[in-house]
């Protein structure tokens, strides 16, 4: 639902914070629980220099695939389960299923504190500190998502390709707390037009607002954090982001006046 440029900017952002604040580059796109993956995404993607898609949701039945856009553009996404335990059955089954599949040698598992394979507590590395101890099941390392992604392509495996959009799964996202997507629209709307007419007006001597349009835009992006978006946060978050979209309204009308 989010528009082309506003997917644009989730990246620009995201990477300008993890360069600045952890002194990464990230390779991976983390998209745990998103509910829809647009068919142009993987372009998107390649232009900002991600090479990987991780998520959960509408995986086509795939664990590991390319996924291409219209313009021929890749990323190799994995499709993991969801709010994953470690434990022998689902290592086994994970592990297993790739190895079937595809002939590869690794597989990635995700655990941890939350739906997105979080912070790992005390009994999960116990957990995996006994799982080690049996030898017929598969081996497992405390790794990255990047050092499996680049493992998967060292196997040179001729993994299927999807060139569809990863969609749909609850429908109702789509229709639930329509003035949070009014809103979000509108302001998109808004931004694009700003942006337009701040430009011709610096060819004429006037300053161009970076700091609001940034300041906009990220409140923007704020508000297409998928519960919010897509309607299924809490009342006092609706509160809270029709706030933001409010002030967003506001500062652009103020640049296109």
């Amino acid at each position: 639902m989010a528009t082309g440029e506003a997917l644009v900017r989730q990246l620009l952002y995201g990477k300008t914070y993890t360069r600045k604040i952890l002194g990464a580059n990230p390779k991976v796109c983390w998209e745990p629980d998103t509910f829809g993956h647009p068919v142009s995404y993987p372009q998107v993607l390649a232009k900002a220099g991600i090479k990987y898609y991780y998520f959960m949701r509408c995986g086509k039945k795939l664990p590991i695939f390319w996924w291409e856009a219209p313009d021929g553009s890749r990323v190799l996404a994995f499709n993991s389960i969801y709010n994953a335990e470690i434990t022998a059955k689902d290592v086994v089954s994970i592990a297993t299923e790739i190895a079937r599949d595809y002939a590869i040698k690794s597989s990635m598992y995700l655990f941890g504190v939350g739906d997105h394979g979080g912070g790992p507590t005390r009994r999960d590395i116990l957990t995996k500190m006994e799982l080690d101890k049996r030898p017929a099941l598969p081996n497992l390392i405390f790794s990255s998502s990047e050092d499996f992604y680049d493992e998967a392509l060292k196997e040179k495996i001729d993994y299927p390709v999807v060139k569809d959009e990863l969609n749909p799964i609850f429908e109702g996202c789509y229709t639930t707390h329509s003035d949070i997507k009014k809103a979000n629209r509108e302001g998109e709307n808004l931004l694009l037009t700003a942006e337009a007419l701040a430009t011709l007006a610096s060819l004429y001597g006037y300053s161009y607002p970076h700091s609001s349009l940034k300041e906009a835009w990220e409140k923007v992006c704020f508000n297409q954090f998928h519960d919010i978006f897509d309607g299924s946060a809490i009342h006092s978050s609706y509160e809270y982001s029709g706030k933001l979209a409010q002030e967003v309204k506001e500062s652009t009308e103020r640049i296109i006046e």
